[in-house]
């Protein structure tokens, strides 16, 4: 049996791990890359053949080639509560300096605080109490897809990816999906009784 002093220290010990505050994830370009190398990750498998038809003036041919399946990355999406908190750490800049403009914007022209991960629970006059939690998102390029796409030369796809460009940055769409501009405009959201749910 544990002795008293030794189960008050695991108390104490444990007590005091777990009120430490939690560290946020962070992750580098060199640990992305590292974490999809692997010829497994790919998923690379043969998965039928496939039947071409040549046709030409003396006469038509049918070849045979291969069907493989494989999975290539395209994206990395991220999601955060603050702006420029993205935890891919090299793009945590390119969050932080589109929340710019973003904040001056959302600010004058809808009165929403564009803080993320924060309930709107600013009560805007005439207006019911929010608990909505707002995070930022991010889709940026993988910065391996052009690595991992000609990894079995022949029998992989090139992506039309180009690592670490911005495809979606939620802080240039602010207004958009903090007010609900676009699901005002459904006509089901223009003809009452339409959107109700119930008797």
């Amino acid at each position: 049996m544990m002795s008293l002093k030794c189960r008050l220290r695991t108390g104490v010990l444990l007590l005091s791990v777990a009120s430490l505050p939690l560290a946020s994830v962070s992750l580098n370009t060199a640990s992305i890359i590292a974490s999809t190398a692997a010829p497994d990750y790919i998923s690379w498998r043969v998965s039928g053949i496939c039947y071409w038809l040549y046709c030409s003036a003396s006469g038509c041919t049918v070849r045979i080639s291969v069907k493989v399946t494989h999975f290539i990355p395209e994206v990395v999406i991220s999601t955060y509560t603050a702006p420029g908190g993205n935890p891919w750490k090299e793009m945590s800049l390119v969050s932080r300096t589109a929340g710019g403009p973003e904040n001056a914007i959302t600010d004058g022209l809808s009165g929403l605080s564009a803080g993320g991960g924060n309930p709107a629970d600013m009560k805007i006059q005439g207006k019911r109490r929010s608990a909505i939690r707002f995070k930022y998102a991010d889709a940026l390029g993988h910065p391996a897809t052009q690595l991992i796409g000609g990894m079995v030369p022949g029998f992989s796809c090139d992506s039309p990816v180009t690592p670490a460009m911005a495809y979606f940055l939620s802080t240039l769409d602010s207004i958009v999906w903090r007010t609900g501009l676009p699901e005002s405009l459904y006509p089901e959201a223009q003809v009452p009784g339409k959107r109700e749910i119930g008797s």
